[in-house]
């Protein structure tokens, strides 16, 4: 009878969870707009995505603590992130690269103001951070909170997030009631974690593909960073998996995989697959949103964002849905003459994927986008008449990748190719 109630509780947490999440997640990205109405009332040449986009970086600023604030329990991640080029590179890049001089001529930005809180540049290539005072400056650097978002505050996860009970209580001494308060807790604050893995996709791509149109047809910028994609990046040296065991640095986020509060059943390989499919999705609605905000449709940037749209639906059709069904097709027929009198595990993959033939989630939101596919494939697209279609397909993509990050854990995708570590690693 505890442990039913106790699943009962878990069940109506996560779902708490995923809508605090949701609007965590669309608040903290302010590049991405989701009304008509906020595009449309864009004026030209607004570099912060409108009022409503300023409030919300000041909002997320001013709860952002720093990334020294993560090194007493994560020390290996931070040696880890230190030499990335997050951690120097991005923000070191605004200051040496004659193309950062030259975009920034071309939309009018001083060379002094490259780095200064209120710049373009900084969105992507830093952290704006706001003090108590008031004052405003930049973290030079990709931080921890610009990806698993500002931690700060009295109602901030960052206090919340490893506290396992009463004061020295371990994670493995955590109780079940505490543990899912505590997932509640830090979802409502905010916090992007590994269980979140489309919500880390989509913030990856909201700055690895460039939202701002100016920048890219007048300042010559390119519309993404050549041949980014989730799983790869993931694999390299962004990777710092070290929660469970500071000596290793695993290919898959230890505690997602760890089967504590998860059940058995996951497994790197899943992860690794499930993170190349929930990319490839978050890069679609990314693309589709950046489309919805094009005012030039004969510019570069309208070209890059529909061949994206174009190239993401054919993605997930050719590469994942019509390899996972063609495979299902071949067990089936290796398997029809076969008796299986196997019961079930109840323990493994409990509510996750379940056994079921190809993947009718990504098949539905595929025939979904359909239409606007075929009008962009055959260029007949015209924004005056189809930015809320696409808009409405981004919204589409959304909702089918937060249901099919809970529905599966990477195991319906062993048909595709698992994704490795890169070879510089």
């Amino acid at each position: 009878m505890v442990v039913a109630a106790c699943r009962l509780l878990l069940a109506v947490f996560s779902c708490l969870a995923v809508v605090f999440t949701v609007s965590v997640c669309l608040n903290s990205v302010p590049l991405l707009e989701t009304q008509a109405s906020d595009i449309q009332g864009q004026s030209e040449g607004d570099r912060t995505r409108g009022e409503h986009g300023r409030k919300l970086q000041e909002t997320v600023a001013s709860r952002v603590v720093g990334e020294t604030q993560c090194l007493d329990c994560h020390r290996s991640e931070y040696a880890r992130w230190k030499k990335s080029k997050h951690a120097a590179g991005a923000f070191d890049t605004l200051r040496t690269d004659k193309d950062a001089r030259k975009y920034a001529e071309a939309l009018g930005i001083k060379a002094a103001d490259i780095t200064a809180p209120n710049s373009l540049c900084v969105q992507c290539h830093a952290t704006r951070q706001t003090l108590e005072s008031g004052e405003a400056r930049v973290l030079p650097a990709v931080s921890c909170e610009a990806c698993h978002s500002a931690s700060g505050g009295a109602a901030g996860w960052l206090n919340a997030h490893a506290v396992y009970g009463e004061q020295g209580s371990s994670r493995v001494a955590e109780t079940e009631i505490h543990y899912l308060e505590r997932k509640v807790k830090c979802d409502k604050a905010g916090q992007v974690r590994s269980e979140h893995l489309y919500q880390l996709a989509k913030t990856c791509y909201s700055c690895h593909i460039i939202g701002d149109e100016a920048l890219v047809n007048d300042g010559g910028h390119k519309a993404a960073t050549q041949n980014f994609e989730f799983a790869t990046k993931s694999l390299g040296e962004v990777r710092h998996n070290f929660h469970l065991d500071q000596k290793v640095n695993a290919e898959a986020a230890t505690l997602w995989v760890d089967p504590l509060w998860n059940g058995k059943g996951r497994t790197t390989a899943g992860h690794k697959r499930l993170m190349f499919v929930v990319g490839a999705m978050a890069d679609l609605e990314v693309s589709l949103r950046y489309l919805a905000q094009v005012k030039d449709e004969d510019g570069d940037f309208f070209e890059s964002m529909s061949d994206r749209v174009v190239d993401g639906y054919e993605l997930l059709l050719e590469d994942v849905l019509e390899v996972v069904v063609e495979a299902d097709e071949e067990d089936e027929a290796d398997e029809e003459n076969e008796e299986e009198d196997e019961e079930e595990d109840e323990d493994e993959d409990e509510d996750e994927d379940e056994d079921e033939e190809g993947l009718p989630l990504l098949a539905a939101l595929l025939e979904e986008l359909e239409e606007i596919y075929t009008r962009l494939d055959d260029e007949e697209l015209v924004l005056e008449d189809d930015r809320t279609a696409c808009i409405e397909a981004a919204d589409a993509v959304a909702k089918a990748a937060m249901k099919f990050v809970a529905k599966h854990n990477g195991n319906r995708l062993d048909a595709l190719d698992e994704p490795e570590v890169p070879d510089d690693e």
